[in-house]
């Protein structure tokens, strides 16, 4: 009889966090206590206005991406889709990242409302086409993840701070409307 496969997957889960957790341990080094959010926020150098400096190659790589996802999409929405993926995919000229509140991280991009995002939980709002929209965010060690769900999908944003004071901002977006999910990292440095 095979283990159902919630069964696998737990194990293997379980198995990850072990590993990682006897990663950090080497040496005989403890893991470090994780931070509250508002220590992670104070501290964080992701915090400003940063301007694009994306190179050809990421540009390249965001356009192919984008090209995969529209060539899932059905030959009779293809035209559509195109203009809608192109839309959701503009790569912003700056993004500036606030702490607005003691829990509350706000995410402003270039021709874009700002999008203040809980640290706990989520909010309710729109987004950039004005459908209701999910906004919430979290800390990943010095990375900070901003998520935006909608009825059309889900975006990610990850923004990572960079040892030379820029970040990387990697996206990726996810929809019923294709099958592969679009992928793409643009670089920032400080405004």
């Amino acid at each position: 009889m095979r283990a159902p496969k919630f069964i696998g997957a737990a194990t293997l889960g379980c198995a990850l966090w072990v590993t990682s957790a006897w990663a950090q341990d080497a040496g005989g080094a403890k893991p470090a206590a994780p931070a509250s959010a508002a220590t992670q926020a104070k501290d964080s150098k992701l915090f400003g206005r940063f301007t694009s400096v994306a190179t050809e190659a990421e540009k390249q790589v965001r356009q192919k991406s984008v090209e995969k996802a529209i060539s899932e999409i059905s030959f009779v929405l293809r035209s559509f889709g195109r203009k809608r993926v192109e839309a959701k995919t503009h790569i912003p000229s700056w993004v500036e990242i606030k702490q607005t509140g003691p829990n509350t991280v706000t995410f402003h991009f270039e021709g874009r409302s700002p999008e203040p995002c809980p640290l706990s939980g989520s909010t309710k709002g729109k987004d950039p086409d004005g459908k209701e929209a999910e906004f919430a965010a979290r800390w990943d060690g010095a990375s900070l993840i901003q998520t935006v769900t909608t009825e059309d999908g889900k975006r990610t944003n990850v923004f990572k701070p960079q040892a030379d004071g820029s970040l990387k901002l990697s996206v990726e977006l996810k929809s019923d409307r294709f099958e592969t999910p679009i992928r793409y990292t643009l670089s920032y440095k400080p405004a």
